[in-house]
């Protein structure tokens, strides 16, 4: 019983750490991945905006102050490589997390902000999407209280 009641309070404390407030924005062209990312994340208390394309994100990211985009590689128009370019011009702080489901993952240059792009192999169980983006964020409070 002592045993189980540890592992549940480690179970807690986990959950616990991938809470947030902050805002992300999601986009991806299918809706069903959008649906169930937005019902992870906004499920542990974070902001969730949806886009369903590159176009559609850039203007929410214009309307929103986001702290960090998530977004599909591989989209009609504007892939996420194109949109994280993109955004990055026009909001140096934000963070992107990419996510792709092909083994092969195109580097973007990020030379001058490398440590604000992450990319994260789909199918990513909750647990790997919540940590990444619960440590993304976290590195942008290490920076603004160092600075």
């Amino acid at each position: 019983t002592i045993v189980l009641k540890n592992i549940k309070n480690k179970i807690l404390d986990i959950q616990e750490n991938m809470q947030g407030t902050e805002t992300i924005l999601i986009v991806d062209d299918v809706a069903l991945i959008r649906r169930l990312n937005e019902i992870i994340i906004s499920s542990h208390g974070y902001h969730v905006l949806v886009a369903d394309s590159g176009k559609q994100a850039l203007s929410l990211l214009a309307e929103n102050n986001v702290d960090l985009l998530l977004t599909d590689i591989s989209m009609p128009n504007m892939d996420g490589y194109q949109l994280a370019d993109i955004a990055h011009r026009s909001w140096p702080s934000l963070k992107v997390l990419i996510l792709s489901g092909y083994q092969e993952i195109r580097h973007i240059e990020t030379n001058s902000w490398s440590d604000q792009v992450d990319y994260l192999q789909k199918p990513a169980s909750p647990n790997e999407l919540l940590s990444r983006i619960r440590k993304m964020l976290d590195a942008v409070k290490v920076e603004s209280t160092n600075t």
